[in-house]
């Protein structure tokens, strides 16, 4: 019980005494006690109890009694028998460690064996008497016999004793007379038999062990790649959710500007209003054809497209109507990060939808290229042709040069344009290559 003492009283009297409080007195210090008295079979305890200190009254510890397990547990004929009256008396016995606290037991108890009988060591109160002891160590113990019993209350008519159990009180209560030694026959036969299982596994071991190294790596590797998508998968996402608000915010405005116009030349200036009108007309048409090629770039899986060339002819297939498209794009995908890539498709697919629309054009070749360290790509047609220098642009509800040059000064690119009316057109781009030829 962790909130029991015993008391040594005037003639040698050992009484067990129940503490309310957690608090207990220190081994050694005089204390008066106060509590309910209590008989059994043996002795007369105090339960409910408290103390405080007081005088010294001149009683002092008992020298220690020298006992063995034996003589502990048996009577002068022989027999089984624990005396109780040896609870509460000062002893010291020897034996060899079997166990210590937290080390093959988790009841806070060192054992010992003496003879063929185990004795159990209660060192909670003093962990440091056992700061240099080890399992084999022979060793001697003072302290407190306890008899352990089923029940010391007064309602058990014949508590019976079940063993009894040393309770250190100082840190010096146990003693250290020999040391275990370290090289025996049995640690020599392990150590051989470690070896030779050590030598009979050393390759199997180190062959599994590599392997599972490489699955590891394989298993981290796949990991990083999929995270590494997956975050490039949400960027451009999100990237493209911007550029969907900034065109249409653009062309919007546009239309905006070209009605507010119109409405101001209502009176004055029919034709002008006309004209005005139609620019708003050209302007939403783009607004139309801008929202759904951005929607449709939120849902294709283009950019999951290994072969440059495919997504290609995937992205410009619903533009092209009846013209015939040739695609030699000979860049590999891994050179480009989903950023440029995506960026090169919205381009490509502008000129064609351009070259179909507005120059009419039956046949369009689309190439790509790495070249001194530029990827280089173009898109030629054989429509109508224009004037590069004089082109309708976003004053006129035309959008499409305007953002095509808009992601080429992103990619840090440039941009020429070859045509002529009745010529066709030719337009090619250069932006710098990434990576390793």
């Amino acid at each position: 019980d962790m909130n029991s003492v015993l008391i040594k009283a005037p003639q040698d009297r050992i009484i067990r005494a129940e503490m309310i409080k957690a608090e207990l007195p220190r081994f050694g210090e005089t204390v008066q006690v106060v509590g309910v008295p209590e008989c059994d079979l043996y002795r007369i305890n105090l339960s409910r109890a408290m103390w405080k200190k007081a005088a010294d009254c001149g009683i002092t510890d008992t020298p220690p009694r020298f006992v063995t397990a034996r003589s502990m547990q048996t009577d002068i004929n022989g027999k089984p028998q624990l005396d109780p009256l040896m609870h509460g008396t000062t002893i010291r016995m020897r034996g060899t460690v079997l166990s210590l606290p937290g080390v093959g037991n988790d009841d806070g108890r060192l054992y010992m064996k003496e003879d063929d009988s185990i004795v159990p060591v209660d060192v909670g109160c003093t962990p440091d008497a056992i700061r240099n002891v080890c399992v084999g160590c022979m060793i001697e113990v003072t302290g407190t016999c306890i008899m352990e019993s089923e029940n010391w209350r007064p309602n058990s008519v014949f508590p019976r004793i079940k063993g009894f159990m040393v309770v250190v009180r100082k840190s010096d209560d146990i003693r250290i007379l020999a040391r275990p030694p370290w090289w025996t026959t049995g640690r020599l036969l392990a150590v051989f038999g470690a070896l030779l299982a050590a030598l009979a596994g050393i390759f199997m071991w180190n062959r599994m062990l590599n392997h599972r190294a490489e699955l590891r790596g394989q298993e981290l590797a796949d990991e990083k790649v999929a995270h590494f998508t997956s975050d490039l998968k949400v960027y451009e996402r999100t990237r493209l959710a911007v550029e969907l608000h900034d065109s249409l915010s653009q062309n919007l405005t546009g239309v905006s500007l070209a009605i507010r116009a119109a409405n101001r030349l209502a009176a004055s200036d029919p034709d002008g209003m006309n004209r005005h009108l139609e620019t708003a007309s050209r302007s939403l048409d783009s607004c139309r054809e801008e929202l759904r090629n951005c929607l449709w770039d939120l849902r294709n899986l283009t950019l999951e497209e290994s072969d440059m060339n495919k997504a290609i002819q995937q992205t410009v297939a619903p533009h092209i109507g009846n013209a015939r498209v040739s695609i030699r794009f000979n860049v590999p995908r891994e050179r480009l990060s989903d950023n440029t890539a995506h960026a090169i498709l919205r381009i490509i697919r502008e000129l064609v939808s351009n070259s179909v629309r507005h120059g009419g054009a039956a046949n369009i070749r689309i190439a790509g290229a790495i070249d001194s360290g530029q990827l280089v790509f173009s898109v030629a047609d054989d429509g109508c042709g224009f004037n590069p220098g004089n082109h309708p642009g976003a004053t006129d509800g035309h959008f499409g040069l305007q953002g095509i040059q808009d992601r080429i000064d992103g990619l840090d690119g440039s941009m020429s344009i070859i045509s002529h009316p009745g010529g066709g057109a030719k337009v090619t781009i250069s932006i710098k290559a990434k990576g390793k030829a």
